[in-house]
């Protein structure tokens, strides 16, 4: 069970690092898009970065309650080794 949450735990980390690397190119493209004067293109490519950026932080808490629960698990088992 534990090695499966980890590897759950490892995705939803790809994901994140993805979906924020990805909000970030797309915030760049959208200044660059501004002082190029490219306004549709800017207002698309920010739209798209908050979506991103959206999905991101969700996969962020997502993971969060994922380990916390790993850690309950974990602080269980080490409380029945005690008794």
């Amino acid at each position: 069970a534990q090695i499966d949450t980890i590897r759950r735990r490892l995705k939803l980390i790809r994901w994140m690092q993805l979906l924020g690397a990805l909000s970030l190119l797309l915030c760049v493209i959208s200044m660059v898009s501004v002082i190029a004067k490219l306004s549709p293109l800017a207002l698309l490519s920010f739209a798209a970065a908050l979506v991103l950026m959206a999905l991101s932080l969700a996969s962020l808490v997502v993971e969060i309650f994922v380990s916390g629960g790993a850690l309950a698990i974990l602080l269980a088992e080490m409380g029945e080794k005690d008794v």
